[in-house]
């Protein structure tokens, strides 16, 4: 009587033998994108997916790509990031500040002539601005060359299971649990 318990233990325990996965990711990645926004999907066959944030479920990340929605289950997705930031910004940021640095140097106490190698006039100011908008410029795409953002918003860790499994052997029945986090 007692070996027919442990062959239905042994039998009931083996059909729980299969891994069972943690809960699904789609609250934590709900909580750091928000729809509209551009990001870089990486799914698990290594696949990038760049689009705007659809919408979010429970179970997927819908993107909009070209016009066209393209669903991604959470539990495909490996890693969100921001897209690369370009150096433009930078150039941008730094001609503006650099030309009006220039405006302002080239008419500051121009009011006369007199004692100057001709550093007044239309073409004076023009020249000026053009210069150090274009120094600003270059300035500008350096800083934005050295600063380096981390453009991960989520990146997804090794998969939590627990493993149930049957032991059995000579006069021995039991379950051999195996837990990873």
């Amino acid at each position: 009587m007692r070996s027919s318990i442990h062959v239905h233990v042994a039998f009931a325990v083996s059909l729980l033998a299969s891994p069972a996965l943690a809960q699904t990711e789609g609250p934590i990645v709900s909580a750091l994108v928000k729809p509209g926004q551009t990001v870089e999907v990486i799914d698990d066959q290594g696949q990038e997916i760049r689009g705007k944030v659809r919408t979010l479920s429970a179970a997927t990340l819908t993107l909009d790509r070209a016009g066209q929605p393209t669903e991604i289950p959470f539990e495909r997705i490996t890693q969100i990031a921001r897209p690369g930031d370009g150096l433009g910004n930078g150039a941008l940021i730094g001609l503006g500040a650099g030309a009006v640095f220039g405006l302002l140097a080239a008419t500051a106490g121009t009011d006369t002539c007199e004692g100057y190698y001709e550093p007044c006039g239309p073409g004076w100011v023009a020249g000026s601005t053009l210069v150090f908008g274009a120094i600003g410029a270059g300035i500008g795409v350096g800083v934005d060359a050295l600063v380096h953002h981390d453009r991960v918003i989520y990146r997804r860790g090794p998969r939590r299971q627990t493993r149930v499994a049957p032991v059995l052997g000579l006069g021995v029945a039991g379950a051999l649990v195996s837990m990873t986090w």
